[in-house]
């Protein structure tokens, strides 16, 4: 019967070093699809299908992911499974209740994850699910090791600052690491410190070098119907790729086709009205399309019941998505961003010089026609919008 305990508690054993090893490997392919997803690439096939894709590309870019800004939670994860692996190689009584008992804090902790984004951001991730799931698993089999024992507080008190230490150490190591390979992605777009507030182009604003339009065609050829969309970009933030391949994959899931009126127009950090979190202005989320109020209020609720394949009828859509021309939408734009920084007088002598563009001025490139731009990688997107505000018509 000893025997069979003995061998009980080295499958034991060998089942928690599985399991922690497995969430390590988990938390660091969730960090690099973060970084991945953050930057304007495409999320690996391998860890989402064609169904929840969508999901975990929101998964990687909502506020949940960086509770703490530019500290993505797999960081935190995945300091604590190598010092908890640390901690777990001990075998004295108060290691195993202070194992135990971090543990079940971070077993809250992702219960709390998956609420918050599977409910609240109806983000569906297989890649954070399986990895709570397991993390429940390694809970319930820290339990069964733990056995009734006398721990003084003391000597309880003692393990948890030990661990505390240990993960702390970690953590930062691993901080340094992600911030330092973060400011080399920054150099490969030409980016210039964090991306939700400095500008993609360095060079000063002009009023209409730095504002054009595209004519984008998405979705299927031969579609249905077709819808004209207008939209807002922020040149500035890595994330507004993702509008456009989110919408290609609504108006796919659909079989309706858009020509999509892209405004492309820098903003600064005051000007980004369309998201309810103060915090992330000047930012652009693949949660949040509405910028600087140049969509319509119900454009936000439309766009994720499309993502959702459970969309109103497309007369609903048309009668709402056209319901403004792509003049009025870029005049609505820069009005709403521009307001607090010039006089009226400038203002109005930037919109009429807008308004003297003309449709017959929007800039025609590559890009039309291509119905999943999310093939583009980011320096290609950078080169990009730099030749397309390069070519942008100037009114002599």
């Amino acid at each position: 019967m000893q025997k069979t305990s003995l061998v009980e508690n080295n499958w034991r054993k060998w089942g928690i070093n599985f399991l922690t090893f497995l969430l390590t490997v988990i938390s660091f392919l969730l960090l690099k699809e973060h970084v991945l997803a953050r930057y304007g690439n495409q999320i690996a096939k391998s860890f989402c299908d064609q169904f929840s894709e969508q999901g975990c590309r929101i998964a990687a870019l909502s506020y949940w992911s960086e509770p703490i800004e530019h500290v993505p939670v797999s960081i935190v994860a995945l300091s604590y499974l190598i010092a908890f692996y640390l901690s777990f190689m001990k075998s004295s009584t108060e290691a195993l209740f202070a194992r135990t008992l971090v543990q079940c804090v971070a077993l809250v902790g992702s219960i709390f994850y998956v609420l918050v984004m599977t409910l609240g951001l109806g983000a569906y991730c297989p890649l954070c699910i399986l990895f709570h799931v397991l993390n429940a698993l390694l809970f319930l089999m820290l339990m069964r090791d733990l056995k009734p024992a006398v721990v003084r507080k003391r000597e309880l008190l003692v393990q948890l600052i030990k661990f505390a230490g240990v993960f702390a150490a970690i953590f930062s190591v691993l901080l340094l690491i992600y911030h330092h390979y973060e400011s080399s992605r920054f150099k490969e777009f030409g980016l210039k410190g964090a991306p939700r507030t400095e500008m993609l182009n360095s060079r000063p604003p002009h009023p209409l070098r730095n504002v054009a339009a595209l004519l984008v065609h998405l979705g299927p050829v031969q579609a249905k119907r077709t819808l004209k969309l207008d939209m807002a970009l922020d040149l500035t933030c890595p994330y507004c790729r993702e509008h456009i391949i989110n919408l290609s994959e609504a108006l796919h899931s659909q079989n309706i086709a858009g020509e999509v009126s892209i405004v492309l127009f820098p903003l600064d950090q005051s000007c980004n009205r369309g998201s309810p979190i103060d915090h992330m202005a000047g930012s652009c989320s693949a949660t949040r399309i509405a910028l600087c109020a140049s969509q319509l209020p119900e454009w936000e609720s439309l766009f994720k019941d499309m993502m959702l394949n459970q969309a109103p009828s497309v007369d609903s859509l048309e009668d709402s998505l056209t319901a403004r021309s792509w003049t009025p939408s870029i005049k609505a734009a820069i009005t709403q961003c521009l307001k607090l920084q010039l006089e009226k007088k400038q203002l109005e002598d930037y919109i009429s010089q807008l308004d003297e563009l003309g449709l017959e001025g929007t800039p025609q490139t590559w890009l039309e026609n291509r119905a999943w731009i999310g093939a583009l990688t980011g320096a290609e997107w950078v080169n990009e919008i730099h030749r397309v505000l390069d070519s942008a018509p100037v009114k002599k």
